[in-house]
C-alpha cells in the first residue's frame, strides 16, 4: 500500500511515539478520505468542563506581557496587533534582525538535515501534539485577533483537518463534492 511506513525507517522516539498518528494520516492519503487527528469540536463532552475556561485564562495572561519567546538577536519588543473586538491585547513580541535570524536558521541547518527524516517527522509530528494541548488558548488568540467565532477559531487555530482531496466549490443544493483524480500524470 502506498505511504505504508516500513521497518526500514531508522527509530526515533518521537517518531515512535507518533508512528500511530502518522501511519492513519498516511492511509488517509493513500485512499483520499476524511481523516483528522484531532477532534474538531470544542464540545467539553470532548475536551473537559475545564478546557475552555483554562484555554481563555491562559489567552488572557498574555494579554498586556511581553510573549515568552526566545529567540536570537532580539533588539527590542513590538506590539501592534488591534482586535478586531476592541479587547486591548498590548501583547509585546521581541523583535529580532533577519540577518540575526537567518543566522541562526542557517547554523541550525546541518544539525536539522543530519537528523534524519524520521527524527524530523518525529519532531514535526511533536509539535502538532504540543501545540494541540493549547487548543483552547490558541482558538482564542486566533478568536481575537481574527475577528472568527469561537468555533471556526477553534478549527483555524489547530482542529482543523488538513484535506486529503480538496472540495470543489458548492453545487446547487448546498453539498460540495470532492475533486476528481487528476487525468494528466
Amino acid at each position: 500500500m502506498m505511504g505504508r511506513m516500513t521497518a526500514a525507517v531508522v527509530s526515533h522516539e518521537l517518531y515512535t511515539k507518533h508512528a500511530d498518528t502518522l501511519q492513519r494520516a498516511l492511509t488517509a492519503i493513500a485512499e483520499r478520505g476524511y481523516w483528522s487527528a484531532f477532534p474538531e469540536s470544542p464540545s467539553p463532552r470532548v475536551y473537559g468542563e475545564n478546557a475552555a475556561p483554562n484555554g481563555e485564562a491562559a489567552f488572557r495572561a498574555y494579554l498586556g506581557h511581553d510573549f515568552p519567546l526566545d529567540q536570537p538577536g532580539i533588539d527590542g519588543q513590538v506590539a501592534t496587533e488591534a482586535s478586531p473586538f476592541g479587547v486591548p491585547l498590548d501583547v509585546r513580541y521581541p523583535h529580532s534582525s533577519a540577518d540575526a535570524l537567518i543566522a541562526a536558521a542557517g547554523a541550525a541547518l546541518p544539525a536539522w538535515r543530519d537528523a534524519g527524516p524520521a527524527t524530523r517527522t518525529g519532531v514535526c509530528l511533536e509539535i502538532l501534539h504540543r501545540l494541540h494541548e493549547h487548543i483552547f488558548e490558541l482558538a482564542n488568540a486566533v478568536q481575537y485577533t481574527t475577528g472568527q467565532a469561537f468555533v471556526m477559531a477553534f478549527q483555524a487555530g489547530g482542529a482543523q483537518r488538513t484535506p486529503s482531496r480538496p472540495a470543489i466549490p458548492r453545487r446547487r443544493g448546498g453539498r460540495s463534492r470532492p475533486a476528481r483524480a487528476s487525468r494528466c500524470g
